[in-house]
């Protein structure tokens, strides 16, 4: 019988202590001071706008500073872009620490919703602190992360700082931080916690009865729907999986768990995954394989040398952000095998979720393992 891990709350009786803790944010940024020493000091106050997170002293010139807008085109896995290039721009200026300013840009959110009519302040303050702000806990330079929701406290951070990106406001344009990646120079700067690999490898144990981990994570948005996956076509695959001696793992799309839809599946499933950063991270990194489908969190496999993985990029011409063009704009070489920049092993697919492509990726990744 699957057993699923329900937002730590287990239902079997094991692990339930620690993935309760696992899921506090208090916990995320205690533990990440204690075992990265990323933060010093944290105060979180709430404003009108939000959460703030002040924390650490300032390095001086020890330090880049990295200035990021945060809206509705912007608060997504995309930052994670944007943190790797700047661990690239501060290797190749040979600063230690990234001093992170995240200025909250409420203005810029009407022509979105207008655009796209599912989006709102509310959501923006969710991904704001289930996302943006973990990701940030994750990257292995940042030292010190603050949140403005006045453009005009940067005036005076401007003054003697290096400043990244060094340009006026291109952090606005979408897809501006893809651009900014370099192509010679690894993009790896993420990696979970020990804590949270001892919690994920807890559960796991009682899972996969001795076989080989393979993560199945799921896209069901309410935008670009075309996008989505198919899960009858995954569930499929997950039974192939299965006889040839695998685990599968699916991880449920996040927005449709906050919608309050539970998916139903024969296989084990991780609902604390797809609602905690680290913890998604730290079980990616334990898989024997992951499996993504033109979606958000396989920026955080690309980021981190230790999660392999199969990225499925269906070329769909009627999709905002999966036509050729899409693609070519993100900086992508549509037709390649794998990224030049990402380190773990790692294999790209340009077709659709069938059944049949989805197993001839696996062989593909097998291939590229050996």
């Amino acid at each position: 019988m699957a057993r699923h891990d329900l937002g730590g709350r287990l239902c079997h009786d094991l692990g339930s202590e620690v993935l309760t803790m696992l899921k506090s944010r208090e916990w995320l940024s205690t533990r990440l001071m204690q075992s990265k020493g990323i933060l010093r000091r944290v105060r979180a106050t709430q404003l009108d706008t939000g959460l703030k997170l002040n924390s650490g002293k300032s390095k001086g010139r020890d330090q880049l500073l990295a200035v990021y807008v945060v809206n509705n085109w912007s608060a997504g896995f995309d930052f994670g872009m944007f943190i790797a290039a700047a661990h690239q721009e501060a290797r190749s200026r040979g600063y230690h620490f990234i001093r992170l300013v995240l200025v909250w840009d409420r203005e810029n959110l009407t022509d979105f919703n207008r655009l796209k009519g599912t989006l709102h302040d509310g959501y923006l303050k969710w991904r704001m602190t289930h996302l943006v702000m973990p990701m940030a806990l994750l990257a292995q330079r940042i030292q010190t992360v603050e949140l403005t929701t006045r453009e005009a406290d940067l005036r005076s951070l401007f003054r003697g700082n290096d400043v990244f990106p060094r340009s006026a406001r291109p952090w606005f344009y979408p897809n501006w931080h893809s651009k900014a990646i370099r192509r010679d120079a690894p993009l790896s700067c993420m990696s979970a916690s020990n804590a949270a690999l001892q919690a994920a490898e807890a559960w796991l144990d009682e899972v996969r009865e001795g076989k080989p981990v393979v993560s199945l994570t799921l896209r069901s948005r309410m935008r670009d729907q075309v996008r989505n996956t198919r899960l009858p076509e995954w569930i499929q695959f997950a039974e192939y999986l299965d006889a040839q001696g695998f685990c599968p793992i699916f991880l449920p799309d996040t927005e449709s768990l906050l919608r309050g839809e539970r998916g139903v599946f024969r296989f084990a499933s991780s609902e604390s995954a797809s609602l905690d950063m680290e913890y998604r991270l730290a079980l990616y990194e334990l898989a024997y394989c992951n499996f993504f489908y033109s979606n958000g969190p396989a920026t955080l496999a690309m980021l981190d040398p230790k999660v392999n993985f199969v990225f499925h990029l269906p070329i769909l011409n009627e999709s905002l952000f999966a036509s050729e063009d899409a693609y070519r704009d993100l900086g992508f070489t549509v037709g390649a095998s794998s990224f030049p920049y990402v380190e773990g092993t790692h294999h790209l697919s340009w077709k659709s979720d069938d059944f049949e492509n989805l197993v001839a990726s696996f062989d593909h990744f097998q291939n590229a393992l050996a």
